[in-house]
């Protein structure tokens, strides 16, 4: 069968072979069964923790390196976020995409049909645009949002939603040690998906 979804039919049927009488609706039963799959997956969540699902080792950069360094090792790693480090290795910052287009004259909350517009012109008609030689310092973003590796995915979960961000820089002791972004997530997701029921 490739619909292996509970219906609501199921459960009449099921309440049938019981054979017994119970003070409680189909609908009721419905009810009880989807709060319950809500907390099992709540449950599960806070048993995955961060140190589990996040990528490492996670490369990182340092804030007098030029825009266009951090371009070629983005590109490297084929990353969309480098984390960036002092002498002693501490987060200072993140420098990300959005950082990267804002060096080539794109404002973080262009529409992204403007994105695409001036991409195109820089391509075809400004090949030189953009202050490349400017330092990561000048233009990432200094107040990082972390969480650390003995957190659950519920946290991760909860910190994405509430900075609304895509990716969350994982520390100790002040240092990167791993990044969580919405792939990790996707991949833990999938995971479950394919799980033997």
């Amino acid at each position: 069968m490739s619909d292996k979804k509970i219906t609501r039919q199921d459960f009449v049927n099921a309440l049938k072979d019981m054979n017994t009488y119970m003070d409680i609706s189909v609908d009721d039963l419905m009810t009880i069964n989807e709060k319950a799959n809500q907390y099992a997956q709540m449950r599960l969540s806070q048993k995955i923790v961060v140190e589990d699902i996040m990528t490492q080792p996670v490369f990182t950069i340092k804030g007098e390196c030029t825009i266009a360094a951090a371009a070629e090792l983005m590109l490297e790693k084929h990353v969309a976020g480098l984390p960036v480090v002092d002498a002693g290795d501490k987060l200072t910052g993140i420098f990300t995409e959005a950082d990267l287009l804002t060096a080539v004259g794109l404002p973080r909350h262009k529409p992204p049909q403007s994105v695409w517009s001036r991409l195109e012109s820089i391509f075809l008609h400004e090949p030189s645009l953009g202050n490349f030689n400017s330092t990561v310092s000048e233009l990432m973003i200094k107040n990082v949002v972390t969480i650390h590796r003995k957190n659950t995915l519920g946290d991760v979960l909860t910190k994405m939603r509430d900075f609304n961000i895509k990716r969350l820089v994982v520390t100790e002791d002040e240092k990167a040690v791993g990044i969580i972004t919405r792939s990790n997530l996707v991949r833990v997701f999938l995971g479950q998906l394919s799980r033997p029921k």
